[in-house]
């Protein structure tokens, strides 16, 4: 007989799940911006 988790328990894994996967994504997105942001500041500066 298989035992069932109830259907808060499976909800509260699933939001967790999703908030992990949101902060990956966020910090990744970060880190995309901050190399975008220091390869301008570099261009700039060769520039002047």
């Amino acid at each position: 007989m298989k035992k069932h988790f109830p259907q808060s328990y499976q909800s509260t894994q699933r939001i967790k799940r999703t908030k992990r996967c949101m902060q990956q994504f966020i910090e990744s997105h970060e880190l995309r911006t901050m190399s975008v942001v220091m390869t301008a500041r570099a261009e700039i500066e060769k520039r002047s």
